[in-house]
C-alpha cells in the first residue's frame, strides 16, 4: 500500500504575490508549476498522481502579508481537491 504524501503550504512565508507562488512551487517540488498564478497551481494540484494531503498553516499570518490573495489560494486548493 502506497503511503499518502503531505504537502505543507506555510502561508507565513508569503511576503508578496511572487513569493507566495515560489513557496508553493518549492513545497510541491514541481517543475511543472509554470506561470506563477492560480491557474498553474490548480493544474499542478489536479495532476498529482498519488493520494496527497494538503496542509495550509499560518493562514492568518499570510493574510497579514498579502491580504485576500490568501483566500483566493485557499479557494483554488479547495477546488482542486474536489
Amino acid at each position: 500500500m502506497e503511503e499518502k504524501s503531505t504537502i505543507v503550504f506555510d502561508f507565513s512565508l508569503f511576503r508578496n504575490y511572487r513569493s507566495a507562488h515560489a513557496v508553493m512551487r518549492a513545497a510541491l517540488g514541481s517543475t511543472d508549476y509554470i506561470g506563477n498564478n492560480l491557474d498553474a497551481l490548480h493544474d499542478v494540484l489536479t495532476s498529482l498522481r498519488k493520494e496527497t494531503a494538503i496542509r495550509a498553516v499560518q493562514i492568518n499570518r499570510g493574510r497579514e502579508q498579502i491580504g485576500s490573495y490568501c483566500d483566493r489560494i485557499l479557494v483554488c486548493i479547495a477546488d482542486a481537491v474536489r
